[in-house]
């Protein structure tokens, strides 16, 4: 796009140079001004990426510090990433924690999953870091693994940021509310095993976990997922993750699925029957 050509345009586009290429998608968005196949090719894959790649330094193995300067540190390195990529950030020590303890016990994420009683999903997204497990879940992680969770004589339990809360009775509302946990609502022996008999309130998400549905159940969530497997809009392509919250409380139940359907509204295409 050239401003003196196409003023309007290039004002209405910002462009301050001559000749600019912007290439968009949606709200992703790549200008170039001069013409390399490197620039050509990182601002295609820009604006064709949904999700930016992630590159990790892991850390306990002996490995050099990301800003040192020695001849074992990676400073040098972590420059130019960044000057490409942009910042960088270590890995969790609960990601690291998980990845080397499920390594000693030579098992597979889909294993542990199984062992723990969660979905293969947490287990991945936790040990790249995408997602901080919540302690119920580090525990159910730890007692597969039968070692110490971090915090607990294992390691520090860095970026966790839940509350841990003493209810004064049993019947206080804390004791009837579980861990926000994974699910892949496509998988049916993982959904049998997770959600078969379990009351709560569950969250169906597209493949940039965006909310599609939200529902509820007071006997079987498991059931209610079969039930809409049956619908049209229950697909592949149109929903891709799930999560749930056991509640152990019919009304309370009701109330958490109204929260979420108050808060998520903006983002869910409704499917209720």
């Amino acid at each position: 796009l050239d401003p003196r050509k196409k003023p309007t345009q290039a004002m209405a586009d910002k462009l301050t140079s001559a000749n600019t290429v912007i290439f968009r998608r949606g709200k992703l968005e790549a200008r170039i001004a001069t013409f390399t196949e490197e620039k050509l090719t990182n601002a295609l894959v820009k604006v064709l990426k949904d999700k930016s790649k992630k590159i990790y330094f892991t850390r306990g193995h002996g490995e050099g510090e990301l800003k040192a300067k020695s001849p074992l540190g990676y400073d040098f390195v972590v420059q130019e990433l960044e000057r490409v990529l942009g910042p960088l950030r270590p890995q969790s020590e609960v990601a690291q924690w998980l990845r080397r303890e499920r390594d000693r016990a030579g098992l597979t994420q889909g294993e542990l999953a199984n062992r723990a009683n969660v979905s293969s999903v947490t287990i991945g997204n936790t040990e790249r870091g995408d997602t901080a497990p919540q302690r119920g879940t580090i525990a159910k992680l730890a007692n597969a693994l039968g070692v110490p969770a971090p915090g607990d004589g294992g390691g520090d339990c860095e970026g966790d940021n839940t509350m841990m809360v003493e209810p004064s009775s049993k019947n206080h509302p804390v004791d009837m509310i579980g861990d926000m946990e994974d699910f892949l609502p496509h998988d049916q022996d993982e959904r049998r095993r997770l959600l078969d008999g379990v009351m709560g309130v569950y969250v169906l998400t597209d493949k940039n976990e965006n909310a599609v549905y939200v529902g509820m159940s007071g006997n079987d969530i498991g059931q209610r997922i079969r039930d809409h497997a049956t619908r049209q809009w229950y697909n592949t392509q149109t929903i891709r993750y799930g999560k749930y919250i056991r509640v152990n409380n019919a009304d309370i139940c009701s109330r958490i699925e109204a929260i979420l359907i108050r808060f998520l509204r903006p983002q869910i295409n409704k499917q209720h029957n």
